[in-house]
């Protein structure tokens, strides 16, 4: 597993991470997400010890990844796909980083034919698409078979047969027990393969959780539409409901839709619409981050009689 803790890491007068706490589990893949400059990256280069911490720490099955005697046996980590030297083959690239510890000549071969490269194995890694240079940089990941994987933002490059494969596949790892941690600023895109989420902000826990632990705190709205309007506001001024109007339908925040209905039968109020609707995990992750983001862009208003 993975343990950060108290982690801090200021560049000199700013701090990248500050007193970041939180642990990976095996057997489940977790999502670090944070919007651009958030501290994702430079959490995850101080685990792989590329960077020191200013304090607190960061360790692999309890050591730090500096004191592992052979460390891709023990994680496996994707940063960046384009870290490649251009004049060698896959298959070489692969093969130095399986002499450097010690992994045999066949496991090259078994991962490229896992991440779909066999047939482009001797082609210069500097001819490799986006997509492929992310492929050959999992394949680099997985190569000693190791219990702990990273990723930092796999996603890109990857055409629309590649994301649902890397989904998959992600699932498999955590399946077979492994412990995933996979980095990205799009809550949409972890909301389908990951079970459970850290979220950052200026280099600070911002909430923690499981898919449905976040759920649950997303806004709910319960939407009613009834034929006696002017009934279902007294209702709602007595029972202190909070509500607002959208055309013929009242939107209520923070009640239950069970408790409306059990009201209105009690009242003999006739109900056109009872509804439920939550905010999505990206809505609620937009919400959480909003103070977060470092450059945000105005949206154009449209001027009238414009082509579009």
């Amino acid at each position: 597993m993975i343990t950060v803790s108290h982690l801090t890491k200021r560049f000199g007068d700013r701090a990248a991470v500050s007193d970041l706490t939180f642990s990976v589990n095996p057997g489940v893949v977790t999502g670090f997400l944070g919007p651009n400059g958030s501290g994702k990256s430079t959490t995850m280069r101080v685990i792989l010890g590329l960077i020191r911490p200013t304090s607190g720490s960061a360790t692999i099955n309890g050591r730090p990844y500096r004191e592992l005697e052979f460390p891709m046996r023990e994680v496996g980590a994707l940063l960046d796909a384009k870290a490649v030297h251009p004049g060698r083959s896959a298959r070489h690239h692969l093969k130095s980083l399986a002499t450097a510890n010690a992994i045999s000549a066949q496991r090259v071969d078994e991962v490229l034919d896992i991440v779909g490269l066999t047939d482009v194995a001797d082609q210069r890694a500097g001819k490799f698409s986006l997509g492929m240079s992310q492929r050959l940089g999992i394949a680099a990941a997985i190569l000693g078979d190791p219990g702990i994987l990273m990723f930092d933002e796999p996603i890109n490059g990857l055409d629309p047969e590649g994301i649902r494969w890397i989904r998959e596949f992600f699932q498999s790892l955590a399946d077979e027990g492994r412990a995933v941690l996979v980095s990205s600023h799009l809550m949409s895109e972890m909301s389908l393969v990951a079970e459970r989420f850290i979220i950052i902000g200026r280099g600070q826990l911002i909430r923690e959780g499981s898919r449905d632990e976040l759920a649950k705190a997303s806004d709910q709205f319960v939407f009613v539409r009834t034929p006696h309007r002017e009934t279902f506001k007294e209702i709602a001024a007595r029972e202190n409901w909070a509500y607002r109007e959208e055309g013929e339908t009242f939107v209520l925040e923070h009640v239950f839709a069970s408790e409306v209905g059990e009201i209105a039968f009690a009242h003999q109020l006739p109900l056109h619409e009872l509804s439920t609707k939550s905010s999505s995990l990206e809505d609620l992750f937009m919400k959480l981050t909003a103070d977060s983001v470092e450059y945000v862009g105005k949206q154009r208003e449209r001027r009238k009689g414009a082509n579009r």
